[in-house]
């Protein structure tokens, strides 16, 4: 948790904003009261150290600190494979992507060594188990505080979940030039909860960063409109006791999947950064310049 307050305030820094030391204080009750980081710490589970990886890997791509960016994007694919669509945004610098491999290997390398091979084929069962899980959800009736199926009850969903995912992909490839280096990386932060096979409450976590970097890039926009991203935001806050609260004031018959407020704020902080990117697409895009790493470092808003 700490170490995320601490990836926020680095991510803030790098979109240009000076933040006064009392405004970094104010900045960790509001952080540690991020329900689903919250719930995370009171679960055990990483999404806090794997969020704050994320966050500190989009600082580092602002700074034009691009293999640093790609080693905390990989770690984080290392760690939970289903944290994939955050690396969307390494498709866009092939040094970025060259980190992440490097980063990848190398922290594999180390776990086999330290841990064994026994450890990793168990790692390998669980993610096929996580696809069949993934496949045949409980009802969000049936309500837990980790719970989070945004396509519950939807036929095919896996086959969905590949198809945005290419998607997603396509849209990177195909922006203008690396200027969307805020969108394209938050499309990928906020795609995570969204198109994971089987995802919980607190792997809303890494859609904060996403949040972050939209906020930035609506306000430099003149038709920007960064009030959704922080509606996004609230949306994931509320999630786990809003479901119950709206499980219990609803009828039987009326279909429990869209009854998530994760899910409309996931939706919303996918939608808008995914307009924004394809918005830079064009006639112009290449996608070879992309993967060359031959386009200029990004600007830094505020920063001269």
């Amino acid at each position: 948790m700490l170490l995320f307050w601490v990836a926020v305030q680095r991510l803030a820094s790098a979109l240009g904003c000076r933040l006064h030391p009392v405004e970094r204080l104010l900045c960790l009750p509001v952080v540690a009261g991020f329900q689903p980081l919250l719930l995370s710490v009171k679960m055990g589970q990483t999404a806090g150290l794997l969020g704050a990886s994320l966050t500190l890997a989009a600082s580092a791509s602002l700074r034009g600190r691009a293999y640093a960016s790609g080693v905390f994007t990989g770690v984080c694919g290392v760690i939970k494979l289903p944290y994939a669509p955050a690396g969307a945004h390494l498709l866009a610098d092939r040094r970025r992507f060259a980190g992440a491999v490097g980063g990848g290997v190398v922290l594999l390398a180390c776990s086999v060594l330290v841990f064994g091979i026994d450890p990793h084929r168990t790692y390998l069962d669980v993610l096929v188990w996580g696809l069949r899980e993934g496949s045949d959800a409980r009802s969000p009736r049936l309500w837990l505080p980790p719970y989070y199926r945004p396509l519950y009850a939807v036929p095919y969903n896996l086959a969905l979940r590949l198809l945005a995912s290419l998607v997603v992909v396509g849209l990177v490839l195909r922006a203008a030039d690396d200027a969307a280096v805020r969108e394209t990386t938050a499309l990928g932060f906020a795609a995570v909860p969204l198109l994971a096979p089987l995802t919980y409450a607190y792997y809303l976590v890494a859609a904060v960063p996403a949040a972050v970097l939209l906020v930035a890039a609506e306000l430099d926009r003149p038709d920007g409109t960064p009030v959704l991203p922080v509606v996004g935001v609230l949306l994931l806050h509320v999630h786990s006791y809003g479901l119950r609260t709206a499980i219990g004031l609803t009828p039987e018959w009326v279909p429990a999947g869209p009854l998530q407020p994760g899910l409309w704020g996931n939706l919303l902080l996918v939608g808008l950064a995914a307009l924004r990117v394809a918005q830079t697409g064009g006639a112009g895009g290449d996608e070879g310049r992309h993967l060359a790493g031959s386009l200029p470092s990004v600007p830094v808003p505020g920063r001269e």
